[in-house]
């Protein structure tokens, strides 16, 4: 009689998927941290859950921002989280702008300007419009006329100011993330240079503020006796000249600053 028939043995099960390598993935967020110099925990958080940041710009307080698709991130110099907002969704079918012939590279601006770019880019600089500098802006004196600075909204410490110069022209100011006493502002000029102001130590009124020239300098400003509201403020320009200003009757918010 013949053997049985062998049975041919059964297939090995498949090995299950091999996890994700998360070692190697601490090792690609440790190299991109190094690379951002990322400090502290909570950016090595966002890298985590964002990946690298599709662009990177300048923040208030001398640290950055980290753009992407949904959301930007901004830091202090030292790591610590400056703000977090959502960026604008795109348009869906949007038709693209017609592109615009490149300018030339602006000239610079007159001599006789920068008194009036610098007044610009300077709360309450000069005389409160009826006797209300945060809500009504002021008028600032300079030796080629009067520059006008008008609130935005209304509230100038929120959304920031437009000033008009002698000549018509204007340079307007943005709160950094709606609130210009914490977090700065910016000043776009009639010929298209920009001033960046971050407050120190995230309180203007009390610990001053920076300001960045369009040339790249930096002018301090510090509030006087810790107190930029009542007692005024001291300017060092990039030249190394101080501006002094004091408030008018004691309250630049109400009656605004007379400087020399």
């Amino acid at each position: 009689m013949p053997p049985p028939p062998q049975t041919a043995p059964a297939p090995a099960p498949a090995p299950a998927t091999a996890p994700p390598d998360d070692a190697a993935y601490d090792r690609e967020i440790e190299q991109l941290a190094e690379e951002l110099h990322a400090q502290s925990p909570s950016q090595r958080a966002v890298l985590r859950q964002h990946g690298r940041p599709l662009s990177i710009a300048p923040a208030p307080r001398h640290g950055s921002c980290w753009r992407y698709e949904q959301e930007t991130f901004c830091w202090t110099r030292t790591g610590a989280p400056a703000g977090h907002r959502a960026s604008r969704p795109a348009v869906a079918d949007a038709p693209a702008p017609a592109p615009e012939p490149a300018p030339s590279s602006p000239p610079p601006a007159p001599a006789q300007h920068k008194l009036a770019y610098y007044a610009a880019a300077t709360f309450a600089s000069g005389s409160c419009n009826y006797g209300n500098c945060l809500k009504s802006g002021w008028t600032t004196r300079t030796p080629d006329g009067d520059v006008e600075s008008s609130c935005s909204y209304g509230d100038c410490g929120k959304s920031g100011w437009t000033s008009r110069h002698p000549d018509g022209s204007e340079s307007t100011t943005s709160c950094s993330f709606g609130d210009c006493f914490k977090d700065g502002w910016e000043t776009r000029h009639p010929d298209g240079s920009e001033s960046t102001t971050s407050c120190s130590y995230g309180d203007c009124m009390k610990s001053g503020w920076t300001t960045r020239m369009p040339d790249g300098s930096e002018s301090e400003t510090s509030c006087n006796y810790g107190n930029c509201a009542k007692s005024g403020w001291t300017t060092r320009l990039p030249s190394g000249q101080e501006v002094s200003c004091s408030c008018n009757y004691g309250d630049c918010l109400q009656n605004g600053a007379s400087c020399n």
